[in-house]
């Protein structure tokens, strides 16, 4: 997952958010009652989602204007392989901290764990049936879904490493963050070929 596409999924987590008035803890938006002192949160503003269906057979917007690049960040240059790899490598010859080892693997499980959260909002789930994708949009839908997941259970083995400290976790966890960041570049390919 790129920089950008991390910042897109944090953006849209912090829109699903609300500030509990009573404490001040962030909380999933459609909860009525804080997590953490059980105050009555504010009612959401409805507010109508623009449909995907209103870009179709629009030109794609320039990536210099702000719209989103055709061309990709090579996998080799992402963000979050880079650090799950220097992670591994460092703790597992020693040249890491455990402290530091603990904080990229926290950065891209925050990643992982958000998109996660973002991809089951029941607001996304209804999004994606009122659309009717033909099948193999809805394919390329499922299929991320379905890796991300597995990409969250990867960064959860990277993370045990912390309290667990056997080289294992850290192994079997990145070889599946490798493979779901491989899947998720393929159908990102995909997507984009699409367009």
């Amino acid at each position: 997952m790129t920089d950008k596409e991390q910042s897109l999924f944090e953006v849209l987590a912090q829109a699903h958010m609300v500030e509990c008035p009573g404490c001040g803890t962030e909380n999933p938006r459609h909860d009525g009652t804080c997590i953490e002192c059980g105050a009555e949160l504010p009612a959401a503003v409805e507010e109508p989602e623009p449909g995907v269906s209103v870009m179709m057979g629009t030109e794609r917007p320039d990536p210099a204007q702000g719209g989103i690049p055709v061309e990709k960040i090579p996998l080799d240059e992402a963000g979050n392989l880079i650090k799950c790899r220097r992670a591994h490598d460092g703790i597992l010859d020693g040249t890491m901290e455990l402290e530091e080892y603990a904080e990229l693997i926290h950065q891209v499980f925050q990643v992982s764990d958000t998109a996660v959260k973002l991809l089951q909002l029941p607001q996304v789930r209804k999004k994606i049936q009122e659309e009717n994708l033909p099948p193999e949009q809805l394919q390329l839908v499922q299929e991320t879904e379905e890796t991300v997941i597995r990409w969250n259970e990867g960064m959860k083995l990277m993370k045990q490493f912390v309290t667990s400290r056997r080289p294992e976790d850290v192994q079997q966890g990145f070889k599946i963050v490798e493979e779901c960041m491989l899947i998720l570049d393929d159908i990102q390919d995909d997507a984009l070929s699409r367009i």
